[in-house]
């Protein structure tokens, strides 16, 4: 009997699936509350004053009300996409909640042109208010940020202009991505395998599996890339619209300040990864000797080498995860036991799934849902770690307003990447032979590799791609030169000639993100802070770290990652000891991993 549901729990969010009436029922109680904020905007005092400011709280709060409604819909919505990618009925709720969602980013729109109008005097006052005081510093981003766009009139436009605009170009990819299909043979079988499954075959010890799951991939974008391209480029042409009219020259400030982060700590983070990924280069040259071949290709760096004897159900799975994580903090492995036991994770192995993982939030039950697609393998083992991470970092923010649990992108994958490097480090101690040990070493500097070199190759795609786009639109043999340019110059031409993939454009969802623009440097900036922060616990966190850490993780929606680093860790991320000590941590294996490869 099994110990653990490989299955979800959605019924506890909102009954019946698509076909919820609690969900309808809810999404017409959402749409009534944004007709009252409409109604209390025209009537809201436009100048604040101490007379006003009571009007102006409740009007805040009631904002934040909604915004916690929309996130809900939206969460719910696509947990119901990813696990059956040809719910009809899901996607029409999808459209319904982000119409709320825009209703609600119009309507914010108004309120922060308004908020960059005040007297700083008077400012301070309001968000100095008991009510306000726990999200000011949302409040005084959000000002701060309005101050840098359009007039309020224009802003309104363009976010009602974005749903069926660079939104709808978005939700057109993923809609054409979900139902790919290929046909893969196998064990003298033939099946249908989803984009997801077939990246799973590229974890294969048997290169024909991995060479052919590779080829199917390739067909698969060549067959839309032309769709993709155009939804690529009308989703970049949009933006670079957009960010002309607020007067933005530079390509990332929206990312940036969506990341609640500098340039210079950017240019840091990058530079060090550009300067420090040089040393992997012996970690591929063995890992293609162990694999019998001049050099590595795209196709193998997900390849095992060594061997572990393990596979693992479900359940051992779930009890390996928790029980590691229980051994460096017992809150996160209690929580993750917790989670997981409750129904949280969407596990199964099933064609009609997105591929992917993700966790997203349910704020009316403080609770987390976790999407992944459990192979049995050891990199299943750090996924469903990862995510946990996510919601974990959710749970110790659980009871702070919701505007003060907005934490940004690059301090999302903190507590994730944080997991995924305990239960590697314990999974290590654990191994019972050379081999094993060699088995885990290469998952994780596949991990580092893949943080460094393949993220890397992401921002520089996008930087160079948005550039070309200011003369027009980027033709798809464009940009496979342009994927080509990047990955050679991120890998530093250490895989074999043809061994690159001049479709990953095509193939990335993150590129088609409407509201997070370069998703990219978010996952190696929280790769390496999270690295860094292991660090901080080995040398300087001494023995009440993990309270520490998790008073980190509850600040991370209340101040800018560089406030964040100086006050729980001492550092500065601006200049390159903190990112140098963290990528340190994570080519610790190295030495060992060429050792033993040697043998």
């Amino acid at each position: 009997m099994k110990k653990y549901t490989e299955l979800w729990d959605l019924e506890k969010i909102f009954k019946g699936g698509s076909s919820s009436s609690e969900f309808a029922e809810f999404a017409k109680g959402t749409e009534s509350e944004l007709g009252k904020l409409a109604d209390s905007w025209k009537v809201l005092p436009k100048l604040l004053t101490l007379d006003s400011m009571k009007s102006w709280t409740e009007f805040v709060l009631h904002a934040q009300s909604i915004e916690k409604r929309t996130y809900q819909m939206i969460s719910f919505v696509e947990c119901l996409l990813a696990q059956n990618v040809g719910d009809e009925k899901a996607y029409q709720l999808l459209s319904r909640s982000e119409q709320c969602d825009t209703r609600l980013k119009v309507q914010k729109a108004q309120a922060h042109s308004l908020f960059a109008q005040q007297p700083d005097s008077i400012w301070d006052q309001l968000v100095a208010q008991p009510e306000l005081e726990g999200i000011a510093f949302r409040l005084n981003i959000d000002r701060d940020f309005a101050r840098k766009k359009m007039s309020a009139d224009k802003e309104m436009l363009t976010e009602e202009l974005a749903s069926d605009g660079y939104t709808a170009w978005g939700n057109l990819y993923e809609r054409i991505a979900g139902r790919l299909k290929a046909d893969f043979e196998e064990d003298g079988k033939s099946v249908s395998l989803s984009m997801g499954q077939l990246s799973g075959k590229m974890a294969s010890g048997d290169r024909s599996i991995r060479s052919q799951a590779f080829e199917k991939m390739e067909s698969c974008w060549t067959s839309v890339k032309h769709e993709t391209g155009m939804a690529l480029n009308h989703l970049a042409g949009f933006r670079h619209t957009m960010y002309a009219h607020r007067g933005w020259t530079d390509i990332l400030t929206e990312s940036l300040h969506l990341n609640r982060v500098s340039r210079q700590t950017i240019d840091m983070l990058w530079r060090v990864v550009a300067e420090e990924s040089k040393r992997l280069k012996p970690y591929l040259a063995h890992k293609a000797k162990l694999l019998d071949i001049d050099r590595l290709a795209w196709y193998d760096q997900s390849a095992p080498v060594g061997a572990s004897d393990r596979v693992f159900s479900y359940d051992e799975g779930c009890d390996f995860v928790i029980s590691r994580l229980g051994a460096f903090s017992p809150g996160i492995g209690e929580f993750a036991k917790y989670a997981i036991e409750n129904h949280w994770v969407e596990a199964e192995d099933r064609s009609d799934k997105r591929a992917g993982a993700f966790c997203t939030g349910m704020p009316f039950e403080k609770e987390s849902r976790i999407f992944m697609t459990f192979n049995r393998t050891f990199n299943d083992l750090s996924t469903l770690a990862h995510e946990l991470g996510h919601a974990y970092h959710s749970w110790v923010m659980r009871d702070l307003p919701l505007m003060a649990q907005d934490y940004p992108m690059v301090l999302a994958e903190t507590a994730s990447t944080f997991n995924e490097i305990v239960v590697a480090n314990q999974a290590l101690q654990a191994a019972q032979s050379d081999t094993e040990k060699l088995y885990l070493l290469d998952v994780w500097l596949q991990n580092a590799s893949g943080l460094m070199m393949n993220l890397y190759a992401r921002f520089l795609f996008e930087i160079d791609f948005y550039d070309n786009r200011k003369a027009g639109f980027v033709a798809v043999d464009k940009l496979d030169k342009l994927m080509l340019k990047a990955q050679r110059k991120a890998y530093q031409n250490l895989l074999s000639e043809d061994g690159y993939h001049p479709l990953f454009w095509a193939s990335k969802m993150h590129f088609y993100f409407a509201d997070a623009p370069f998703y990219n440097f978010p996952y190696t900036f929280g790769y390496l802070f999270s690295n860094g922060i292991y660090h901080y616990a080995q040398n300087s966190g001494g023995s009440n770290f993990s309270e520490k850490y998790v008073q980190l993780l509850r600040d991370t929606g209340r101040m800018t990652c560089e406030e964040l680093a100086q006050k729980h860790l001492g550092v500065d991320l601006t200049q390159p000891e903190f990112w140098r000590n963290a990528v340190n941590i994570a080519l610790s294996p190295m030495e060992l991993f060429v050792e033993l490869s040697a043998k």
